[in-house]
This record gives structure tokens, C-alpha cells and sequence, in this order.
């Protein structure tokens, strides 16, 4: 679905708020990272479960050695989720001790986002939020935002509007335009207390 949405190449404020809603929760469900490949360590606490449970022809200590330097030759690149879920699938799908082109090939299958995809999606919605977020400040310095709606600005927006002397806080009556009305207004209810 993701796909189809980010297929249509459109801005992502002309999207239907389903649509948006979709690839705002998938660009922000995942965080974009190389998977760190697995250590020796790790790598023998997932193998250590699967090498004691499955069966093994003609196994000897001496060949239980030489077999896991040989899956750790050919699995030591995978991330450990990855090696994770193929390990778990073996366990739960299989008698016999799969080889260790099996496991790569389950490894594979780990559902993992498109790197690309992914990079995609958190773009579009970092563009849209940094375009929305760009035009509510532009209204608020031109000061074409009704006053009884400043406090219905996102939290980003009303920082901006502080700091930048454009609004404040006004004792009883909430958020106001720095003007020199609200300015004389905010003293006179200062003096009055």
C-alpha cells in the first residue's frame, strides 16, 4: 500500500488524510540505520539452541567445531535480526540442521522496509511538515492568524512566535500579537495585581 502511495509521485499534502496517515505512520515505524552485522558472540548464543535441538548426521565435537567456523563463514555478514528470525524459522520448521545456504536464504526473507522506500516516505512527510510548519509562521508574522486561534498552533509554532517577540503570554487571556495595545495591556493588568 505504501508503495502505490509513494508510486502516485504526488505531494503529500494532496493526499487523502488515509493516505497520509499510511505513510506518516510507516515513516515514522521505522528508523533508518545500517543493521550492524552480528558479533561471535551473539552469533554462538543464536546458533547454541539450534546446533543442541536439531539432528546432525555423523556429528562429533571435533566436526561440531569445523561445521559452526563454517556457518560463521558464510553468516557473519547478517545483521542479528536477521539471523535471529532464520534461526528461530529453523527451529520451529525443521528436524534436521539446515545448511547454512538455508539459513542465508531464510535470513533474506526477514521483512525488512526498502532502505529506499523508507527513504522516501520520511522525505515526503519531513517536506510536507517543514512546508506547513514554514507557512504558520509566515501567517504568524504577518499577523493572519485570528487571535483566538494562537493557541491552537502547534507547539514549534508558538516557540517560533515567542522567540521571535511576535506573540507572548498574557496574563488571563492567554496568547496575544506583541502589539503596543497588548504591550500597554499586559502593564496595566501587571500594575492592577
Amino acid at each position: 500500500m505504501v508503495t502505490d502511495i509513494i508510486a502516485k509521485g504526488t505531494d503529500f499534502s494532496s493526499l487523502s488524510d488515509q493516505d497520509q496517515h499510511l505513510l506518516r505512520d510507516f515513516a515514522n515505524r521505522y528508523v533508518i540505520a545500517e543493521p550492524k552485522t552480528i558479533t561471535k558472540d551473539q552469533f554462538r548464543t543464536l546458533m547454541r539452541p539450534m546446533a543442541s535441538t536439531l539432528k546432525m548426521p555423523n556429528s562429533t565435537p571435533e566436526r561440531g567445531r569445523w561445521k559452526l567456523s563454517t556457518y560463521w563463514m558464510v553468516l557473519s555478514g547478517l545483521p542479528y535480526n536477521a539471523l535471529a528470525y532464520a534461526v528461530s524459522s529453523a527451529l520451529s520448521e525443521m528436524e534436521w540442521m539446515p545448511a547454512p545456504a538455508i539459513l542465508l536464504q531464510q535470513a533474506k526473507e526477514f521483512a525488512q522496509p526498502d532502505i529506499r522506500l523508507l527513504s522516501k516516505a520520511k522525505a515526503m512527510v519531513r517536506e510536507h511538515d517543514q512546508r506547513v510548519f514554514s507557512d504558520q509562521c509566515h501567517k504568524l508574522f504577518m499577523k493572519q492568524i485570528p487571535m483566538n486561534q494562537l493557541t491552537e498552533l502547534p507547539r514549534n509554532v508558538i516557540r517560533y512566535g515567542k522567540d521571535q517577540g511576535i506573540i507572548f503570554e498574557l496574563p488571563r487571556y492567554g496568547l496575544v500579537y506583541r502589539t503596543r495595545e497588548t504591550v500597554n495591556a499586559a502593564l496595566l493588568i501587571e500594575n492592577s495585581d
